[in-house]
């Protein structure tokens, strides 16, 4: 998978680096950069020469200098077949997807279109060069060298063969009761028959070895280029990256200390900060709390004085004296006139002693009388008192039950202790004015103690933002934005030399002595002379390839088994000749001679016969593979035609006879069939999505990629939904990556809803 897209000098990104996800919605407006964004993309992926077509319109829209580069994630290069470069045609045929080039380019020998057919039908062998090898193999043609050394191959065989039948008719009358002699030639012949039966094959099987073994030779050479161009690759980057060789991370580490001790020391201030808050808000609590108990005392404190004030009114005209009772006062007096009376009688009349008897009767009458009086006032004094405090009382409950925070008053069961608790409470005032003016002051310390940290923290700010414009600064000058980035640069640094010197020694061992240009320019000789053999770049895989190896051990035994087993039948022969010989002169040697002459021309013809018929035959095998491919594709149409009703509202059947336009047809709503240009848009750019969906999962061997720049525009709503629907099973199914360029916000929106947490790149945002 593609974590990053790195573009520098393509149009309006002189400098952007873009983070990529498994499915990434690009979004930006008209001009915003996304043609910008999919050249750069397709720069980086398919590296196109500029001597070709999309190579020229590049370095004509953007200029020379242009540079893209795609970092792929470690787990995305073990679980994906993405290789680069890929080629120009395969990517715009089948990973790209654009708005206004919704088609299919299916001519016969495109490069990418023959590998698909040799990955889907063929195992990846490209069976038009093994068929066409074998047909010139297998040509009558007088002019091939094959077909003249066939000729020759006759014509010793005819005069071996006639020379043979001379002396065979001068041996037919010796030999006619030789039984063994003859049984033992037919079982040197049958074993000879044996021996180039088995060489046939031997030969068939060791002629496939040889062509394998030419492309794993061909394999070996294409590794040792891509080996070659991966050191210039990383090269480049280590120029890219040469401001990093110098590990200047302590100097960076003294800045962010330097920020982290402001940041400290902030951290350290803004806590005695908080504490001097909760001070001040604290004393602002207790004068508050102070000024609404005093405002309710001040009631309470005016009520007090008030009726205290009564109250030492009410004692001061108890404690004064006071007149008697009337009739108290009426009985002294009579009680006094009566004794006057009687006394002034009594004298008057010389009657001392009624005259004493007279006072002494009146004046214990007016001391009674007296007495009595005062009595009577006082309990009058009394009841007066108790009726008083009772209203007093009275009024101070109303004020004490509408000042809920006044405190008890102490006994107020008498005058002298109601009057106690009143003064107590006028007193109350005096110490709530105290307490009011002690807890001003402390909220004016407090608040003096707060400015001052104030004007600390400034200071402390000022620092901070001192030292992390410093390190901002500092990173700026490096070309980053943070330390992680910076530490990962300084990372990637190392990381690229100690790879640069690994693959520098491996490659100096594969050059063995030479130096690199050299063995370049030898690799591509080499691919340069392959390719013009017509050596294939794929052949069979690792099992089959040791299957055929084990296939041809065991024939090799056979045919070595079977030459012993001529051996001896022809020593046997031999000897069964020698007696014969011993009776018959030299005839049975010339037979003997003759028959071997003829038996070898005949293996000659055989040999060569047996080449052209395997060749034959291999060339039907290679043909009939090459044709039936076409006859093949249902699975692929069937692919096609799942994809299509994913997106169709209605059932889409799909014809597939062939790769060329004209042989791709759909079955439209109304049940006629109908080729791609006889199709609406929507309808033929639903096909194209779901054809070229099919063919890339065919195409790869593993996930990829797939790019859709405006790949909706002639779709309705509901299509587009349904087609978006399609990718995100696609996606979900197969593991593919996918980018998705548009300009329409509301598509963004469905996308954003389908798809499972998207990555959305907004272009506006990019310098």
């Amino acid at each position: 998978m593609i974590d990053r897209l790195i573009l520098t000098g393509f149009g309006r990104f002189t400098h952007a680096v873009f983070e990529l996800d498994g499915v990434t919605l690009v979004y930006g407006p008209n001009e915003a950069g996304k043609t910008t964004f999919f050249d750069g993309l397709f720069q980086a992926l398919c590296r196109p020469s500029e001597t070709k077509k999309y190579g020229r319109v590049l370095k004509a829209r953007y200029g020379p200098g242009r540079a893209a580069q795609v970092v792929l994630s470690q787990a995305g290069k073990a679980a994906s077949a993405l290789d680069l470069p890929i080629s120009d045609e395969e990517f715009m045929n089948l990973y790209a997807i654009r708005e206004g080039d919704l088609r299919l380019e299916l001519d016969k020998g495109t490069e990418w279109l023959d590998k698909l057919k040799a990955r889907l039908f063929n195992g990846g062998l490209d069976q038009s060069w093994f068929a066409a090898e074998f047909e010139k193999r297998s040509s009558d043609s007088r002019t091939l060298t094959h077909s003249k050394e066939l000729e020759k191959a006759k014509e010793a065989a005819d005069k071996a063969k006639r020379e043979l039948e001379s002396k065979q008719r001068e041996r037919d009358s010796v030999l006619a009761r030789e039984k063994n002699l003859t049984d033992t030639e037919a079982a040197l012949s049958a074993a000879r028959g044996l021996v180039h039966a088995e060489w046939e094959k031997l030969s068939l099987t060791d002629s496939l070895i040889a062509a394998e073994e030419k492309i794993a030779l061909r394999q070996r050479w294409d590794g040792h280029l891509a080996r070659l161009e991966e050191w210039e690759a990383l090269e480049a980057e280590n120029k890219a990256y040469l401001p990093y060789g110098q590990d200047r991370r302590e100097e960076l580490q003294i800045l962010s200390q330097a920020r982290a001790q402001a940041a400290a020391a902030m951290q350290g201030e803004r806590g005695r900060r908080e504490q001097q808050e909760q001070q001040v808000s604290q004393a602002k609590q207790d004068l508050n709390g102070l000024r609404a108990s005093k405002t309710a005392t001040d009631d309470r404190a005016q009520t007090a004085e008030k009726l205290a004030a009564s109250v030492r009114a009410y004692l001061q005209t108890v404690s004064e004296p006071g007149r008697l009772p009337l009739w108290s006062r009426i009985a002294i007096t009579l009680a006094l006139i009566a004794g006057a009376a009687g006394s002034v009688v009594g004298i008057l009349f010389g009657d001392w002693k009624s005259a004493a008897a007279a006072v002494l009767i009146g004046l214990p009458l007016a001391v009674l009388a007296y007495f009595t009086g005062r009595r009577a006032r006082t309990a009058a004094k009394l009841d007066d008192g108790i009726t008083r405090l009772a209203s007093w009382k009275d009024e101070w409950n109303l004020t004490a039950a509408a000042s809920p925070a006044g405190t008890g008053v102490g006994d107020m069961g008498t005058v002298e202790g109601f009057l106690r608790a009143m003064e107590a409470v006028a007193r109350e005032k005096e110490a709530y004015a105290l307490r009011e003016s002690e807890a001003l002051a402390r909220l004016e310390s407090a608040q003096a103690g707060l400015e001052k940290i104030e004007a600390a923290s400034a200071g402390l700010r000022d620092m901070d933002a001192l030292a992390a414009r410093r390190e901002k600064e500092w990173l700026a000058g490096l070309g980053v934005g943070d330390a992680e980035a910076y530490a990962e640069k300084v990372s990637r640094a190392r990381q690229i030399r100690q790879e640069l010197g690994k693959r520098r020694s491996e490659l100096e061992t594969l050059a063995d002595g030479a130096d690199l240009e050299t063995f370049r320019r030898e690799a591509r000789r080499r691919l340069h002379a392959m390719d013009e053999e017509g050596i294939p770049q794929r052949g069979l895989d690792e099992a089959a390839l040791q299957r055929l190896r084990k296939q041809g051990a065991e024939i090799r035994q056979r045919y070595d088994s079977a030459l012993r087993r001529e051996g001896e039948l022809a020593a046997q022969r031999e000897g069964l000749a020698g007696e014969i010989r011993g009776a018959f002169g030299s005839l049975a040697a010339d037979l003997v001679e003759c028959e071997e002459r003829l038996a070898q021309a005949e293996r000659d013809v055989q040999t060569k016969e047996l080449d052209k018929r395997a060749a034959a035959l291999a060339g039907r095998i290679f043909r009939d593979i090459g044709d039936g491919a076409d006859r093949l594709l249902g699975e692929l149409a069937m692919e096609i035609e799942s994809m299509l009703a994913g997106i169709l509202p209605a059932g889409r059947a799909v014809a597939l006879s062939g790769f060329e336009d004209r042989q791709i047809q759909v079955i439209d709503a109304g049940g006629g069939l109908r080729s791609l240009d006889q199709l609406s848009t929507g309808t033929k750019h639903a096909l194209v999505l779901a054809a070229k969906l099919a063919m890339a999962l065919k195409q790869r061997q593993g996930p990829g990629l797939l790019v859709l720049d405006e790949p909706f525009t002639a779709m309705d709503q509901e299509r587009e939904s349904r087609a978006l629907e399609l990718l995100r099973q696609f996606h979900a199914s197969h593991g593919w990556q996918i980018l998705l360029l548009t300009k329409d916000a509301a598509l963004v929106e469905r996308a954003t809803r389908i798809f499972t947490n998207p990555k959305v790149l907004d272009l506006a945002g990019y310098p």
